[in-house]
């Protein structure tokens, strides 16, 4: 991912990390070094450690006294713990955003349905996973929630980052299966279908759940 400056310069850097973080170029348990990565990037210290700070509240980034920073490390009990959070508040965000959205609400979900189809045509995993959690948090402004909105949102970087190692091992059908799935929780938006949205997702995510500790439990066994 090429770099670019802005005036949210924290905010840009930090979305870099995360990125990098999710394509497993920078390791877990791996240190970052703020001083060579702010070299790298062409930025100041000062922005840098905000970053950090912002990669270590979305649980991707662990601030330790004297030693610095390191991408957390993946553990089994973290990925249960985070993906039953995560399916309650999908529950939730899924119910009220059937009972709230509006007319542009489902124009702009749909609009981002095509990307997500496009890039699961191109088998483009990355920009998949990326454009995946844009409909999600899209979905999710249709509930008209700020509270639910900042718990969540603040879940995706670390769901993001073990929904990728799942997509990573899935064939072009499970993706496409994905998509569908999408699409089936969007025409239940659209048709006040309150249950059935809620159920398709919540299974979608105890399904990725599931995958995720197969594949855990393979490389650490």
């Amino acid at each position: 991912m090429k770099f670019e400056a802005s005036t949210t310069l924290p905010e840009q850097i930090a979305k870099y990390l995360e990125d990098r973080i999710i394509r497993r170029e920078i390791k877990p348990g791996e240190r970052l070094v703020e001083t060579k990565i702010a070299d790298e990037l062409g930025v100041s210290q000062s922005p840098m450690r905000e970053a950090l700070r912002m990669l270590e509240k979305v649980r991707l980034v662990r601030l330790t006294p004297r030693h610095g920073a390191r991408v957390t490390e993946i553990t089994e009990d973290f990925i249960i713990s985070i993906y039953d959070i995560f399916q309650v508040l999908v529950g939730l965000a899924t119910r009220k955003t059937v009972e709230r959205h509006t007319e542009i609400d489902i124009i702009d979900i749909r609009n981002l349905l095509v990307k997500i189809r496009y890039y699961s045509q191109l088998n483009d995993i990355f920009n998949f996973n990326e454009m995946y959690f844009q409909w999600g948090i899209r979905c999710l402004k249709a509930a008209y929630d700020p509270l639910l909105e900042e718990h969540l949102i603040d879940l995706v970087p670390s769901i993001r980052r073990l929904q990728y190692i799942s997509l990573l091992k899935q064939e072009p059908q499970d993706i496409f299966g994905i998509v569908e799935k999408m699409l089936y929780t969007t025409n239940c938006i659209e048709k006040g279908l309150i249950k059935e949205a809620e159920l398709n997702n919540c299974t979608e995510v105890e399904r990725e759940k599931n995958l995720v500790l197969q594949i855990f439990r393979q490389f650490t066994e």
